[in-house]
Formats: structure tokens, sequence, C-alpha cells
């Protein structure tokens, strides 16, 4: 994640922000899928979540996620369960309006 470079990503305009999303696949064979829900949401609530958002500063040296993610692992990971990242560029005119653009998609093996 260190070496990620959005600065010069062609679709990101100089005021834009860069959130993440993060979930927890169990395969990809139906990319419509929704994610297990096993994310564990902020201060102790009662409900696993389906998945989490996070900012991202880009600016930097380095890229940097703002938040940490506390996933509630299934029993019995297979080599086919994995974090699925989807980065977006968010921009907000002056009328209110946000625009939410894909940028990167990234995912990572739990089980290799």
């Amino acid at each position: 994640f260190e070496t990620a470079n959005f600065a010069s990503h062609p679709s990101l305009d100089k005021k834009a922000s860069i959130v993440a999303t993060v979930e927890l696949k169990a395969d990809d064979s139906d990319l419509n899928a929704e994610p297990l829900r096993a994310l564990y949401g902020r201060h102790s609530e009662a409900t696993l979540r389906l998945r989490g958002v996070a900012g991202v500063q880009y600016k930097l040296s380095k890229t940097h996620m703002f938040d940490e993610f506390k996933f509630r692992l299934p029993a019995a990971l297979t080599s086919r369960h994995h974090l699925l990242f989807k980065f977006y560029a968010l921009s907000v005119r002056k009328t209110g309006d946000a625009s939410r653009t894909a940028l990167a998609y990234a995912y990572l093996p739990l089980v290799t």
C-alpha cells in the first residue's frame, strides 16, 4: 500500500479526496455477490457490517489510510477468502453534489 501512487492518476483532480472501502469476500465466483457480514463496527456496535470505509492521504511521499478495520474471520478459511479493497476519488461541487470515480481495486488473499 505504501507504493500506491494516486497523485498522478489521470481521473483525479487536485481537489479530490480518496476513500477506500474494504470487504471480506468468500470467493469471486459472482462479482456482484454481497461480501461476508464480518466487519466489526465502530465503538463496539452489536451488528457486524458488510464493508468499511476509510479516508486515504495520498499527497505525501507515502500513501496512508486513516482507519483500521477488525474482522471476524470464518473458522474455516479457504484459499478463496480474501479482502477486497476499492479506491474511489470523491469530488464535491459547489452545489453540494458529489461524484465518485473508481480509481483502483486490490485484493489480499488470507490463505496461500
